[in-house]
């Protein structure tokens, strides 16, 4: 009988309120569980039911702070893994947003009037990411901040459910949307920017709670700070692939150009323009679905699949021999189009960088002119700078 009772004991929590169950203020009622507990008990001990130093019920009452933080820690893993395997397509905006050109000039001028370099500088650059993905590092705050406003046993246990939540993440994402990483770049680049941004939040997620923390986690152990490498590999690695795979397609709608031999004739002539109007045609969809997703700087890296194209373009023509007058002409007027193209493909700089809101242009020429030597390559640079 008595067995029967403690295995009826758990099922009694779900007679508690869902409020009550997921938030710690509530638990303060549950004192009157307690006291009804020990009545009960006091009662099976008089007709002899159980022990006069037994107190099953009253121990399993008492520990509530633990059951509390285990319902909760389940129910926290089984909601991230749900956003884990939503849709990535659905983003957000994150990150340092642009302001007009007014705006920019009184930041400039506020930054030289104060005379340090702008807050912003390690900011995370403006990007998309998942909304799904934004609502995991949501969930992550969440957790540390009622970890934080717990007692000792329950915040460790939230704490590593944080944690737990990372974790899973780089085994689920990869692997539930495997074929969407592989097959569609808009899909891929999202997926560096999620790991990026969860990276970029690990930095400083453990200092913002580690004081309210229990030992030993106030002692350094609260820290995310190991992981940070793990997310930034990820998003390189799955990133990268995608380039490689885009960077594959490009040479094989180049090899439909034959090598730019004779081009001269109606036939050749055709299957090269077929194949650079193929080419101008795929970097121009990657321009598409990574300007507004990847920072700027990324992306430009990231259109560096562009000096592959170029490359094995010019490989092909250097290695043709007794280039006729006409071949030459024929020649001329398809790279000339591919040349008229490409410098459109590529998203222009930001008028305003890092430096230019500390320094003038001619503090910024100082500064080269200190540093390096006086070199064609210095001088384009400076001639740059206005």
């Amino acid at each position: 009988m008595l067995s029967r009772c403690q295995q009826m004991w758990p099922s009694l929590w779900m007679l508690f309120p869902m409020k009550m169950r997921r938030t710690n203020p509530k638990l303060n009622e549950y004192k009157a569980v307690i006291t009804a507990t020990k009545g009960f008990e006091a009662s099976l001990r008089k007709t002899g039911f159980i022990a006069e130093t037994a107190s099953p019920l009253l121990t399993y009452a008492r520990d509530v702070n633990v059951h509390f933080a285990n319902k909760k820690c389940q129910e926290l893993i089984v909601e991230a893994r749900k956003l884990m395997k939503r849709e990535l397509h659905n983003t957000k905006r994150v990150g340092t947003m642009k302001v007009d050109n007014k705006n920019v000039k009184d930041q400039i001028q506020d930054a030289k009037d104060k005379c340090h370099v702008s807050e912003g500088i390690f900011a995370l650059p403006e990007c998309a990411v998942s909304e799904s993905i934004e609502c995991l590092v949501n969930l992550a705050y969440q957790t540390l901040q009622e970890a934080a406003s717990n007692t000792p046993q329950c915040a460790i246990q939230l704490f590593y459910t944080v944690r737990n939540m990372f974790e899973i993440f780089c085994d689920v994402v990869p692997t539930y949307h495997r074929d969407s990483l592989q097959k569609l770049p808009q899909v891929c680049a999202l997926h560096h920017n999620n790991c990026m941004y969860i990276a970029h939040h690990l930095l400083t997620l453990g200092h913002q709670y580690r004081q309210s923390l229990p030992p030993p986690l106030c002692d350094g152990t609260s820290m995310f700070v190991d992981l940070i490498s793990v997310f930034r590999k990820l998003a390189s690695e799955c990133f990268l692939a995608q380039m490689r795979i885009q960077r594959d397609q490009l040479v094989e709608s180049l090899s439909g150009a034959e090598g730019f031999d004779q081009v001269a004739t109606d036939d050749n002539f055709l299957a090269c323009e077929r194949a650079i109007k193929q080419v101008v045609h795929q970097l121009g969809h990657l321009q598409r679905v990574w300007t507004d997703i990847l920072p700027s700087n990324i992306f430009t890296k990231a259109m560096s699949t562009i000096n592959v194209v170029l490359m094995h373009i010019v490989e092909k023509v250097s290695s043709l021999e007794d280039i006729s007058a006409d071949d030459a002409q024929q020649l001329h007027s398809l790279l000339s189009g591919l040349q008229d193209r490409i410098p459109h493909l590529i998203k222009p700089g930001e008028d305003e960088g890092p430096l230019a809101m500390v320094f003038s242009a001619s503090d910024v020429k100082s500064l080269i002119q200190a540093i390096f030597q006086n070199t064609d390559r210095r001088a384009t640079a400076l001639a740059k700078i206005r």
